[in-house]
């Protein structure tokens, strides 16, 4: 009964779109760059164009394999091989698959982020007489002349023995998750430069090696992201780097993404 109300609908936005659609311009598939040397002001493509830049190739994406500004790579990482992904390694189950019952192994709990813990001590009835067990204090802050722009974003993670986490500067770090004694630290030396629009860190991951057998340095590992462009491994027993992931337990996120582009308009 609606139909030929949709058909109009679907009509008139067609009409409504074409003297939009009769003024695009694409560029070639690669070509990273304006379509002409005329670039349309904001809103209508039927505006006054703007004065160009005088070179076009000013839009024009870096190749991958342009060298990288001085401070991307602040580990100075080599770059690494490719894999082919049907040579991988297949997973072994982990551990936030199906957590233990007092377990908090992944940012959302479990793999299907539930957010849930089946947990029963705290109830309605005595959560009003909770006390502090204790307090950790990452000592990430703003040195004397630099902008505040740190934030506590972490969510620990609860598997085994260990509460891990990480500082807003990407340390790693293994709590006893009883009486928050710290087990250790790794400090990844993120310098205040590489701090992007804020420091935070939302958390770490935990995961088990099928390459590496139960019992043995970095079967179990702790991975993170850092805000300088690293993926790092560290033992989840000792916090030591894992030497066969990587280069040495790191690895540049920046490889192959060439030059950040910084363009301004006059």
């Amino acid at each position: 009964m609606h139909r030929p109300y949709l058909l109009a609908t679907v009509a008139s936005l067609a009409l409504i779109t074409l003297p939009f659609v009769a003024h695009a311009q694409f560029a070639p598939a690669g070509a990273g760059g304006p379509p002409s040397a005329s670039i349309p002001g904001p809103g209508k493509a039927d505006e006054p164009a703007r004065d160009a830049p005088p070179d076009p190739s000013y839009f024009a994406g870096p190749s991958p394999y342009a060298p990288q500004a001085p401070g991307v790579n602040a580990a100075n990482l080599p770059d690494m091989d490719s894999i082919d992904a049907s040579a991988l390694p297949a997973m072994v189950p982990q551990q936030s698959a199906s957590p233990a019952r007092e377990d908090w192994a992944t940012y959302g709990h479990d793999d299907n982020q539930t957010r849930y813990s089946p947990l029963d001590q705290i109830t309605p009835e005595n959560v009003s007489k909770l006390e502090v067990a204790f307090t950790y204090h990452t000592g990430s802050y703003p040195r004397p002349g630099q902008t505040n722009k740190w934030a506590a974003e972490t969510t620990p993670i609860k598997v085994g023995d260990g509460l891990y986490m990480c500082s807003a500067q990407n340390d790693i770090i293994k709590l006893d998750p009883t009486t928050g004694k710290q087990i250790w630290r790794h400090n990844l030396n993120v310098k205040y430069e590489s701090i992007p629009y804020t420091a935070a860190c939302k958390g770490v991951t935990y995961f088990t090696s099928s390459q590496v057998p139960e019992g043995e340095p970095c079967h179990n590992r702790i991975i993170e992201g850092t805000l300088d462009m690293r993926l790092v491994e560290v033992d989840a027993a000792t916090g030591e780097f894992c030497p066969t992931f990587g280069h040495g337990g790191q690895v540049n996120l920046m490889q192959g993404l060439g030059e950040p582009c910084r363009a301004s308009w006059p």
